[in-house]
C-alpha cells in the first residue's frame, strides 16, 4: 500500500507540471495566432515553462521507480516494444526545452515567435502521444505480439485517440484555469482572465463526449 500511495502522490505532482507545460504551450500558440496581443500571455507561459519543464522531468523519477517496482514487467516490456519512439522522446524533449529559451528571447526583443511556439507545442503533443501509447500498451499484454510485428499498430487501438484527447484537453483546461485564477488573485481582469476561463470551460466541455468515447472504447 505504501508504494501505491507514493506512486499516486508523486505521479500527481508530475502530472501537474506536465499539464502546465503542455497546456501552457498550446494556449501560447493559440494566443499568438490571434495576433501580437497574445505576446504577454505567451511570455508568461514561457517563463513558467522555464522551471515547469525541469520540475516535470525531476518529478517523473519517483513515480517511474514506483512503477518499476509495482508493474515493471509490464511497463518496461511496453517501452521495449516501442523502443524507437521511447528513445526519440528524449531528443524531442531536449529540442522543445531549448525552443522555450528561443521563444523567451524573441519575446523579450519584441517579436512574436509564432513558429517556434507552434513547433514546441507540436513536440510536446508528440511526446504526450508516445507516453499515452506506452501507457496503453503496458495495460494490454494481449496486444504485445501484434505490436512486436508492427509497432505503429498501437495507434490503431480503439482507446488510443480518446485516451490521448482526454489527457490533452485536461492539460489545456488546467492551464487555462490556473491562468484565470492567478490573474484574478492579483486583482487583475481583462483579456487574460477571459482567455483562461474560455480555454478551461471549452476544454472541459470537450471532455464530456471524449470521456464517454473513452469509456466505451475500453475493453470489458
Amino acid at each position: 500500500w505504501l508504494w501505491h500511495l507514493l506512486w499516486v502522490l508523486t505521479f500527481t505532482i508530475h502530472l501537474l507540471m506536465v499539464n502546465a507545460v503542455l497546456g501552457g504551450t498550446v494556449l501560447s500558440a493559440v494566443a499568438l495566432g490571434r495576433g501580437r496581443a497574445g505576446r504577454g500571455l505567451a511570455a508568461r507561459f514561457a517563463s513558467i515553462n522555464t522551471w515547469a519543464i525541469s520540475f516535470a522531468i525531476t518529478f517523473a523519477i519517483a513515480p517511474l521507480l514506483c512503477m518499476q517496482l509495482l508493474y515493471g514487467r509490464f511497463f518496461y516490456s511496453a517501452t521495449i516494444l516501442l523502443a524507437g519512439a521511447w528513445l526519440t522522446m528524449l531528443g524531442l524533449l531536449t529540442v522543445a526545452y531549448y525552443l522555450n529559451y528561443v521563444v523567451k528571447r524573441r519575446l523579450k526583443d519584441g517579436g512574436a515567435p509564432l513558429l517556434p511556439i507552434l513547433v514546441q507545442a507540436l513536440l510536446f503533443l508528440t511526446i504526450a502521444g508516445i507516453q499515452v501509447a506506452v501507457s496503453l500498451l503496458h495495460q494490454r499484454p494481449d496486444r504485445w505480439g501484434a505490436v512486436s510485428d508492427r509497432p505503429w499498430s498501437v495507434l490503431g487501438d480503439p482507446a488510443f485517440v480518446p485516451r490521448y484527447l482526454h489527457f490533452v484537453f485536461a492539460a489545456v483546461a488546467m492551464a487555462g484555469g490556473a491562468l484565470a485564477w492567478w490573474r484574478m488573485r492579483r486583482l487583475e481582469s481583462g483579456a487574460d482572465v477571459r482567455f483562461g476561463v474560455q480555454a478551461a470551460l471549452g476544454a472541459t466541455a470537450l471532455q464530456i463526449p471524449v470521456g464517454f468515447w473513452l469509456l466505451f472504447a475500453l475493453p470489458r
